[in-house]
């Protein structure tokens, strides 16, 4: 008999994330399939969630026992900070040590546990932006995971430096190791998770969806990817259930109690429950058999690093930058009237398609494309993100790109392949989610819901109940000391 486990190419996934707790947004629907299949899984968590002093200890064994609610084998700490005084570490000068927050400066974690490099060095890591990329990439490349998922460009500033350094290590590793083709998904934690409609208790089942407020476009929220280029995981019905106490993602947010803190934190993290929780899981498929990665490339004008890093976006400051408006990239002098990419690639290749990935603020316009010993052929610009240009089976071994436009153009990324960059379904354990009306029973939905509101109602008294007997508790000893 065959095991599912045979079925998958997959026998090992490594999950990275910033915070305790950020591991349910990007991964909880993943957790079930990865254990029914055998796969062992790590998570990493990149910090130890000390924003708040007094509940980092907790945070540590909350993260533990979400651990155990999801059934995953392994839980690794890097222990940086949650946030940072002045300077963020993954703005700082090479070789300058910042303070976290809540005044550490170097590596470490609550408990009987111990953090990544200490762990392996025996020695704690510097709050130093080299030492972060370092820790990260010496992870990768000691877990050699088949399938890695890892946080992407949210607004907040630790997820933005988790997701680019991420890329900046996958970016060198791929190009240095080239037997080493993991399967790679990025996920937002905030935008269709935190920032989604309140839908879980519908009569009638939502797929996952961005909430857009006025003004808002979904080519901004969804920066640097297009929406319909998502790759969409059908979760098991354990996630859809209107029995939500039964539901892993509401039981693993309600073990991480110290995020319900309402008056400490001023939310209540399962407040968001309703909009974590879809029939699917959505993420964006970072292709690693991009030729471009090994090519050289030639500009007429500007700095061409940014076309063949790994990375699809880059803040000037991660803590101030909204991406969309300030992303760095592949950008002509403003003198450049025939700006131009010449593409070698290492050998002669049979292209199929290329990527480019545009700034959101880059003009749009026509691109002419010439392939060595072959006709122009001309492309007209989408308002997308990426435009995607399939291209006729032929061998070449030079791509020449000439950008026709109006205004200023801001390239961040290009991607060729020999063939189809689509996600490769058939090496994964996962099932594609296939959208279908599927009608509840509405007295059951309603009940759930109302249920589920008089618990989270509860839940904010009982904080505020807390918070004032313990400002009690303090004015008394207070009082005390003021008395002697």
């Amino acid at each position: 008999m065959i095991s599912k486990y045979d079925l998958s190419m997959i026998r090992s996934a490594l999950i990275i994330v910033p915070h305790p707790d950020d591991e349910i947004n990007v991964a909880g629907g993943l957790f079930e399939t990865l254990q029914a299949n055998g796969i062992y899984t790590s998570v990493a968590i990149c910090t130890n969630g000390d924003h708040v002093p007094e509940f980092t200890a907790k945070r540590i064994r909350e993260a533990q026992k979400a651990q155990r609610i999801f059934k995953y084998q392994e839980l690794i700490f890097l222990g940086y900070g949650d946030g940072y005084r002045g300077t963020h570490i993954y703005d700082s000068k090479e070789g300058d040590a910042v303070e976290s927050y809540c005044g550490k400066k170097e590596t470490y974690c609550a408990g009987n546990t111990k953090e990544y490099c200490c762990s392996k060095t025996g020695k704690h890591h510097s709050y130093i932006r080299g030492n972060y990329k370092k820790d990260i990439k010496a992870l990768i490349n000691e877990k050699k995971a088949d399938l890695i998922v890892c946080v992407d460009l949210d607004k907040h500033s630790d997820h933005k430096c988790v997701s680019l350094l991420f890329d900046e290590c996958m970016g060198e590793i791929l190009k240095r190791d080239c037997n080493y083709r993991p399967i790679i998904l990025k996920a937002f934690a905030y935008n269709g998770v935190w920032f989604g409609p309140y839908d879980y208790f519908d009569t009638i089942l939502k797929q996952t969806s961005i909430k857009l407020s006025a003004g808002d476009t979904i080519e901004e929220k969804c920066f640097p990817y297009n929406w319909e280029d998502r790759i969409r995981i059908r979760n098991s019905r354990n996630i859809s259930t209107l029995y939500y106490w039964k539901n892993p993602i509401f039981k693993a947010l309600l073990a991480h109690r110290t995020q319900s803190d309402y008056y400490k934190l001023r939310y209540c993290a399962l407040q968001f429950f309703p909009k974590i929780a879809n029939p699917d899981s959505c993420y964006w498929y970072r292709s690693p058999y991009n030729i471009v990665l090994y090519s050289q490339i030639t500009v007429s004008s500007g700095d061409g690093h940014y076309l063949n890093d790994f990375m699809l976006a880059k803040p000037k400051n991660a803590i101030n930058d909204i991406l969309p408006i300030n992303s760095e990239g592949w950008s002509p002098d403003i003198n450049d009237k025939e700006p131009t990419i010449e593409i070698a690639f290492p050998r002669q290749i049979c292209l199929k398609e290329i990527k480019i990935y545009q700034n959101y603020n880059s003009a749009r316009g026509i691109i002419k494309i010439q392939l060595e010993g072959k006709d122009e052929m001309e492309y007209l610009c989408t308002n997308d993100n990426v435009q995607k240009i399939a291209i006729p089976s032929v061998l070449t071994q030079k791509l020449f790109l000439q950008f026709v436009s109006g205004g200023h153009i801001i390239i961040n990324e290009i991607e060729c392949y020999e063939s189809n960059s689509d996600f490769p379904w058939q090496d994964v354990p996962f099932s594609k989610y296939e959208h279908r009306v599927v009608q509840r029973n509405m007295i059951l939905a309603k009940s759930a819901d109302f249920s589920y509101r008089i618990f989270i109602r509860s839940i904010k008294l009982f904080s505020k109940w807390k918070a004032i007997l313990n400002k009690g508790g303090n004015n008394r000893k207070n009082s005390v000391i003021s008395l002697e």
